[in-house]
């Protein structure tokens, strides 16, 4: 995955102003989180890009801006939980999960008169995956103001988007938070990536290739960030 272009530097791309006020206070609440949702952004981009070349279903294209933006922003509802849990964030206690656990519907709220289809992607991106899953998020639909199908002619495609950001953010967190920047290598950690997303690999909504296409973008993700993405 090279930088996806016009994207190396900030400056080279404008994205809505709120985004960039939201990424720029991420920033200076939590740097690790902020890097590791810059990173999911370009994961997620990736990963849809090759979606829609694979399926080359023209319905996925309008939303190529917004699966970007959605990966940036997609932990920002982290803006509201204390940077202590958020820097002790592997040893929680019972509350502090509960508190955490939040973060994709306070994401949700943040965004909501913004963009209501990025809005619905934050809120899910943790609907899938979350086998062996360190900590139990409320239903999506625990949120009255997320959208089903029936009342939005974008859900179809705003699940799928969910379940790459999905991807994307666990991606980013096997190779990069756990292994360190540049990661630990793909093959050792396949298998066990697969096991998080069986139930949706089983549905057909996730190919194993497109777990292990994940997992190489977040190598070169971690490797890419500081040379070539700069800062909000």
């Amino acid at each position: 995955m090279a930088p996806p272009e016009g994207m190396r530097m900030k400056n080279e791309r404008e994205y809505p102003a709120w985004t960039k006020d939201i990424m720029k206070k991420l920033r200076y609440h939590n740097i690790n989180t902020y890097r590791h949702s810059v990173r999911v952004g370009f994961i997620a981009y990736s990963l849809w890009k090759d979606l829609i070349e694979t399926t080359h279903d023209i319905r996925l294209r309008p939303q190529i801006n917004n699966i970007l933006i959605a990966g940036f922003v997609h932990d920002c509802g982290k803006l509201n939980v204390s940077k202590k849990i958020l820097d002790n964030a592997g040893q929680l206690s019972h509350v502090e999960k509960e508190i955490i656990s939040w973060h994709p519907h306070m994401g949700a709220a943040m965004i909501y008169h913004h963009d209501r289809d990025i809005a619905d992607m934050v809120r899910g991106h943790h609907r899938w995956g979350t086998k062996f899953a360190y900590i139990a998020y409320p239903p999506y639909f625990a949120d009255p103001f997320a959208r089903e199908e029936i009342e939005n002619d974008n859900y179809p495609i705003v699940r799928k988007a969910q379940i790459m950001l999905a991807i994307a953010d666990k991606a980013d967190v096997v190779i990069n938070r756990v292994n360190g920047l540049g990661g630990g290598g793909v093959q050792p950690e396949i298998g066990k990536f697969s096991e998080r997303f069986e139930e949706e690999i089983n549905r057909g909504d996730v190919t194993e290739d497109m777990l292990k296409k994940a997992l190489q973008y977040a190598v070169q993700a971690g490797e890419y960030q500081q040379k070539y993405w700069g800062d909000f």
